[in-house]
């Protein structure tokens, strides 16, 4: 990697073990500035567990974890966790606190003024393309995908250099799911942090990532742009692609 695309997040022969069985054995990963790389890979092959890592949530066996350049071991947790804007399925919104309050969370903490917390407030509902009349309503009243936007715009709001995603649209049906996909890449193209998204979903990932990594068995068995990936040959990952051969949206000779 150049040094005019130097690595926000690294790890380095990065090992876990869970009640004395591995989870990562030896994943080496290199992620740039304003990246968006998809994790995929079937349920247990350790995607979750990567992002814990660089949020500093789980610590390697063996290996070490750079963020900025930093090993997440000397990173004071609440300062690491500033820089790293955390969005997951479930969404987490609090229930007893408005939208707006939602989103100001770490603003608050971190001691913003409230007219800054405000302007940030409403600018991220337009960001995440949200009416600023929902700012006074509950989590309780809004649709999947407005909870959804509002809990991006929560990670959004201290302006984090990385976000992390955790499976953030497989709990939203298709429709709702193909328009976050769209307003991902419109919030990207603005924001321009550094994404790692976990899907379990192939085709999220060929629409989102500028690179996919698929971790098989506890390893990172590819990690390429997705054109590349689309050709490979590798059995851990032709399994993952045959859903995208069957529905069309790939070309190419699935009996390789």
């Amino acid at each position: 990697m150049s040094e005019s695309a130097r690595e926000v997040i690294a790890l380095r022969d990065v090992h876990v073990a869970r009640g004395g069985l591995p989870v990562l054995r030896g994943v080496t990963l290199d992620v740039a500035a304003a990246e968006t790389v998809a994790l995929v890979g079937r349920s247990g092959s350790g995607k979750t567990t990567t992002l814990k890592l660089i949020n500093g949530l789980l610590m390697p066996a063996r290996g070490s974890v750079l963020v900025e350049g930093r090993d997440t071991r000397e990173w004071p947790p609440y300062a690491l966790r500033r820089r790293i804007g955390y969005v997951l399925q479930e969404i987490g919104l609090f229930p007893h606190l408005p939208v707006a309050g939602n989103i100001a969370v770490v603003p608050r903490l971190l001691g913003w003024p409230e007219p800054r917390i405000a302007a940030r407030v409403e600018a991220l509902l337009e960001l995440v393309g949200l009416p600023a009349s929902i700012a006074t309503r509950w989590p309780g009243e809004l649709s999947g995908g407005q909870r959804q936007r509002v809990g991006v715009a929560r990670a959004l709001a201290a302006d984090p250099p990385i976000l992390l995603m955790d499976e953030p649209f497989g709990a939203l049906d298709p429709m709702t799911r193909a328009e976050l996909h769209r307003e991902f890449r419109r919030i990207q193209a603005n924001v321009r942090c550094t994404v790692i998204l976990v899907t379990h979903d192939m085709a999220e990932a060929f629409a989102l990532a500028t690179r996919i990594g698929v971790i098989a068995d506890g390893t990172l068995a590819a990690i390429d742009a997705p054109r590349a990936l689309a050709s490979s040959t590798d059995p851990r990952v032709r399994p993952l692609l045959e859903p995208l051969f069957e529905a069309g949206a790939l070309i190419g000779d699935r009996g390789r």
